[in-house]
């Protein structure tokens, strides 16, 4: 499905243009992900005690793993370079990242594939992944509910869906931009994600998911993380 360009990826492509050209506030952060020797320092180390199990359930091939709204170079990137799983990258502005990339002198650091996060199940019909990933980008979609339920449906039957990123994100950015949703997690332990203006939607409600971790750590503001494993099927 092809969608216009929601407003505030102006800025997204603008903010990018100048990380990648070294003159931003991360340029250490850029180098972590363009250099073979230092994406291990990027990679999120939690993850590592679930690709044991996920590399017997896929044996004799490597787990493949999803990172959603990936932005131009996946923070995944070591786990792809060392062959501990094969990686996807799929973001809305993928074919002007990879225009991007050239313009500074930098390659794509995995497969990078153009599309929207709602429409995961058909620009990936058919394909299973071990695990999907998705980091501070839920709630710059256009429809958080949507995204979550495309990534578990692109997920295989006893594989792991992760989400981490800002809590209420929206109200902290003054409902500018990209930032249209707030997504916090409610206890027991659900995520839930509300618009401006509109009322509370736990946006993991129906979807065979259970939550095997969750983790929220206040920093400036909460950073929340909710980790799911999809039900095996009957």
């Amino acid at each position: 499905m092809t969608q216009s360009l929601a407003p505030g990826f102006g800025d997204e492509l603008k903010y990018w243009d100048r990380e990648l050209s070294m003159s931003g506030s991360y340029p250490d952060a850029i180098r972590k992900r363009t250099s073979a020797d230092r994406m291990i320092e990027e990679f999120p180390h939690y993850l590592m005690p679930y690709f044991d199990g996920l590399r017997s359930a896929a044996a004799p091939n490597l787990p493949n793993i999803l990172d959603v709204g990936s932005g131009p170079l996946s923070m995944l990137a070591w786990g792809h370079v060392t062959r501990l799983f094969d990686l996807t990258a799929v973001d809305p502005l993928a074919d002007r990242y990879l225009e991007l990339l050239g313009k500074h002198g930098h390659s794509p650091n995995c497969r990078l594939v153009q599309g929207y996060g709602e429409d995961l199940a058909a620009i990936f019909e058919g394909r299973q992944f071990d695990m999907v990933w998705i980091h501070n980008a839920l709630d710059h979609s256009q429809s958080p509910a949507n995204v979550v339920r495309a990534m578990a449906t692109v997920v295989r039957p006893g594989g792991y869906l992760v989400i981490q990123g800002w809590s209420r994100e929206g109200t902290a950015e003054g409902w500018n931009g990209l930032h249209q949703h707030d997504l916090y997690l409610t206890f027991p332990v659900r995520l839930c994600c509300q618009s401006r203006g509109g009322a509370p939607l736990h946006i993991d409600q129906g979807l065979s998911l259970e939550v095997v971790d969750w983790f929220v750590e206040s920093i400036v503001r909460d950073w929340i993380r909710i980790i799911y494993r999809k039900a095996n099927e009957l």
